[in-house]
């Protein structure tokens, strides 16, 4: 089977994006080729039956060029070597700009989708593809007869629980966040849950680890909104910006971690929310969507959104549970990640998907035992 791929970036480097390159390998597992069409290519490391072909934006190509330049290997590739399905990976623009051709080579697509914007780009995808997923069932805001929720695609064999580094200070409970800063993370409750803790609690022992910075330029004053906000609350000793993180660097964050935050609004679940499950860390979220993961344990961890006293709440009752308790939890949380979001039950889903799509020719035949490890 050959399955044509859109995807946005490959570049081990990119701190948010670096994992789709585990998505493309994980899957290639069980195919005989792949073709990965990207808008940027930087440094990667593919199997052997992957080939990636660039938009060219890395190299400085203008957007009319790299729409052309979209069409030209789109086109190129569906000519020479026949393919069995195109899957778009979070690009709804792709899908209906190859929509055409697709169709005129009677190539089915699916799209995955994971966000609680709905933009019209998407309204349009939806009504040209023929299968959709996501990652939980509110990930994906369209009713949907297409649509198979699939869990998040977490590779467990990288985020995996470690034991604890460098002994912390018997006191210390450490509050881990790990993404980009930016508004929609909402990492100004977390500052106002730390002041409400050490300054009006006297819970001195609270470190914050916010690691991550801004993506878009416009970001540039919510960082400097939450650096006011530490200094105004004195706070320079207790939460720590420690900047960007390499993507395969991100589970050493969680060695030392006592649980993570994620202050997300009701929607598509962060995917980084899940990895720091995966290494065994209890969760707080503001998110809902989390509450069917986190399960029993949910009042305890799902806190109001924007509520920074309950929120402080949450964390002052999960320090007072002690170390074991709080591994205990983690544990029983990564369980959870494993069953139900793990990256190999996530590319035998699509290749199941992708078999119906195609009518059950190629595709029924593809083994769903790995070539190789």
């Amino acid at each position: 089977m050959h399955v044509l791929w859109f995807n946005m970036k490959m570049d081990e480097g990119d701190p948010l994006l670096a994992f789709t390159i585990d998505w493309v390998n994980a899957f290639a597992r069980y195919v005989d080729r792949v073709t990965v069409v990207t808008m940027v290519a930087g440094t990667y490391r593919v199997r052997d039956n992957v080939r990636v072909l660039s938009m060219g934006k890395e190299r400085g190509f203008s957007e009319p060029r790299r729409a052309l330049e979209f069409y030209r290997l789109v086109g190129r590739t569906l000519r020479r070597d026949p393919v069995d399905a195109c899957f778009a990976h979070m690009v709804p623009l792709f899908a209906v700009m190859a929509a055409p051709l697709l169709k005129l080579y009677r190539v089915p697509t699916v799209l995955w989708y994971a966000h609680g914007h709905v933009p019209r780009i998407l309204r349009v995808a939806h009504r040209l593809v023929d299968r959709e997923m996501t990652s939980m069932p509110n990930a994906f805001r369209i009713p949907s007869t297409k649509l198979h929720v699939v869990g998040q695609g977490v590779d467990t064999d990288v985020f995996v629980p470690a034991p604890r580094g460098t002994p912390a200070p018997a006191d210390a409970f450490t509050v881990v966040h790990v993404g980009r800063l930016s508004p929609i993370k909402d990492l100004g409750t977390l500052v106002a849950a730390a002041d409400e803790l050490v300054n009006r609690r006297g819970r001195t022992e609270l470190r914050v680890e916010l690691v991550g910075d801004v993506c878009i330029p416009s970001d540039e004053a919510y960082r400097a909104e939450l650096e006011g906000m530490v200094r105004r609350a004195g706070l320079q000793e207790h939460v720590r910006f420690r900047g960007a993180m390499a993507f395969r660097e991100v589970p050493s964050c969680y060695v030392d971690a006592d649980v993570a935050f994620n202050g997300c609004p009701t929607g598509a679940p962060d995917k980084a929310a899940l990895e720091a499950l995966a290494c065994g860390v209890p969760l707080v979220a503001s998110n809902e969507t989390f509450t069917g993961i986190l399960g029993g344990d949910a009042p305890g961890l799902v806190f109001r959104q924007g509520d920074a006293a309950d929120l402080a709440d949450k964390l002052e009752r999960l320090a007072g549970r002690g170390a074991a308790e709080r591994r205990a939890l983690g544990m029983r949380l990564r369980d959870t990640v494993v069953a139900d979001h793990s990256l190999d039950r996530w590319a035998r889903l699509l290749l199941r998907i992708i078999g119906e799509v195609t009518g059950g020719t190629r595709a029924a035949r593809a083994s769903l035992e790995p070539s190789d490890p």
